[in-house]
């Protein structure tokens, strides 16, 4: 019965805790410490499908994984804005868009006599945007 609620709790804890990250890997020149930064709100900041118009400068790089695969690229704007927000980020240019298996996740218990009582199995397909996180040159 106590494993019966373990595995319950794994599961439900990876739906609904882990359904889309948003991981930024900065460049070794980034600073957050920004003085020209100019945005007031995470609401300005640009999340664009091709290259900027403007003079920019990478300093890193943006990557936001959708676990279920379900989603689109307009269901996580708020929380990509806010996180470029905090980091003091322009905007994000996406560059690519794909799809890609990931590794199946199974639990298995057995009893006494080695014969398997309960079992598990996930697999998953995950979306995956990659992108470069960008400031407006002056």
């Amino acid at each position: 019965m106590g494993f019966k609620l373990f595995v319950a709790f794994i599961c439900v804890s990876l739906y609904f805790n882990c359904n889309t990250t948003v991981d930024f890997i900065p460049d070794a020149d980034y600073r957050k410490e920004y003085e020209d930064y100019s945005k007031k709100s995470w609401q300005e900041v640009e999340i664009l499908l091709s290259r900027p118009d403007r003079r920019f400068l990478i300093v890193g790089t943006v990557a936001i994984r959708d676990f279920e695969g379900t989603g689109t690229l307009k269901d996580y704007t708020k929380n990509i804005k806010k996180e470029m927000f905090e980091k003091k980020m322009d905007g994000v240019w996406i560059s690519s868009n794909k799809v890609e298996s990931v590794d199946d996740t199974i639990f298995t218990t057995m009893d006494t006599r080695g014969k398997t009582t309960h079992a598990y199995e996930s697999e998953r397909q995950i979306k995956i945007w990659k992108g470069y996180a960008f400031r407006y040159r002056k």
